[in-house]
């Protein structure tokens, strides 16, 4: 073989080496590229994903905060309710100029009934178990104590004997306490759902 055929054939070599060096080289990269753009795009999902489920999180305990302090409010205003309806109950059995007001009382009590059972329902839509069970456990003694209070002003005949004053009293107290206790446990409850773990 003569020096010119030689480095034919080794040009020759060169070049297939060359070319299936590239096509490896170019295989090798088109690889690399498409794996780290199935990482980029797995990323971008988990982040997205991810996202989403903080926004949800974020979203449902802002808005379990509104309904918990709507339900406080609501029984904020109860016994404080009760109290007037018997004040203006007195009045009217002692004046007999008051029962626009005594009807007034009664409506507002009834209205605090109908708000109370309207936030249980949202309650039972958007709280934890624990929650709903102190929810029910606090509708169902004050609607109870309301149920007795009403009962009570309507055995108020045409004077105002200072016996059922007292029972009034007594009621109002032990409604207080029980109410106190079962709204305590409601907003520790609450607390917990809302801080949790971030509470120090």
């Amino acid at each position: 073989m003569d020096e010119g055929s030689a480095a034919l054939y080794a040009a020759i070599i060169g070049f297939a080496a060359a070319v299936i060096g590239a096509a490896v080289g170019g295989l090798a990269s088109w690889r690399a590229a498409r794996h780290g753009a199935n990482a980029a795009v797995q990323a971008a999902i988990h982040q997205v994903t991810g996202q989403a489920a903080n926004e949800h999180t974020h979203w449902l305990r802002q808005e379990r905060r509104h309904l918990y302090v709507r339900v406080i409010q609501c029984f904020e205003k109860f016994l404080p309710a009760l109290r007037d309806m018997f004040e203006i109950a007195r009045l009217e059995i002692d004046e007999g100029e008051h029962w626009d007001e005594v009807e007034t009382a009664t409506a507002n009590i009834t209205a605090l009934q109908n708000e109370l059972s309207a936030l249980n329902v949202e309650i039972l839509l958007m709280a934890p178990e624990d929650i709903r069970e102190a929810m029910h456990s606090l509708v169902t003694e004050t609607l109870n104590a309301s149920a007795e209070c009403l009962q009570l002003g309507s055995r108020f005949g045409e004077e105002w004997p200072a016996r059922l004053e007292v029972e009034q009293e007594q009621l109002l107290d032990a409604i207080a306490d029980l109410t106190a206790e079962k709204k305590a446990i409601f907003v520790a409850r609450c607390h917990r759902d809302l801080v949790g773990s971030l509470d120090v």
